[in-house]
């Protein structure tokens, strides 16, 4: 996996968040998930690397809550599962490429190959909501998603995403 963790600060156009729009982006790729489960695993035991104080199963158990409300995969085969865990930490965006992609709805039979994942606690509410929006709308109308497709160098991709929500 390419690691890589850096904390920014992002301005939304209409709306200027405080010091709660601090959060950290990661970029990794995932070689070895062939599920749902598998991957969302993964990713919760990668936001523990990235903050010991947070717990890869209780994240995991998040995700597949969340999943169980209805699937989290758009039609461009991207997925934005989301983790409300509580504590005094800072928000986490994991990007992630699958090298496989995987079956992420059953009931649409919808593949995915890239997960982009936040976590944050109840009070990071509101900021995980205005970054999911603008990545979604972000990846329907640029080339982000196929740079971050394209296997390359991790710091360089995770500016462009970081530079997308600025």
């Amino acid at each position: 996996m390419l690691l890589y963790r850096s904390s920014i600060v992002v301005a939304f156009e209409d709306v200027m968040l405080s010091s709660c729009a601090e959060f950290t982006i990661d970029y990794t790729r995932d070689r070895r998930s062939s599920s749902r489960k598998e991957a969302l695993f993964g990713i919760a035991s990668r936001c523990q690397e990235l903050n010991r104080d947070l717990s890869a199963s209780q994240i995991a158990l998040s995700f597949v809550e969340r999943e169980r409300i209805g699937s989290t995969a758009s039609d461009r085969g991207v997925a934005f599962p989301r983790a409300v865990i509580e504590g005094d930490h800072l928000p986490l965006l994991v990007v992630t490429k699958l090298e496989k992609e995987i079956l992420f709805d059953h009931v649409d039979y919808r593949k995915v190959d890239v997960i982009i994942s936040i976590v944050g606690s109840s009070a990071d509410c509101t900021l995980m909501n205005q970054v999911t929006g603008k990545l979604r709308r972000i990846l329907r109308a640029s080339e982000l998603l196929a740079e971050i497709r394209t296997p390359g160098d991790a710091e360089k991709i995770k500016g462009k995403i970081a530079d997308s929500l600025s």
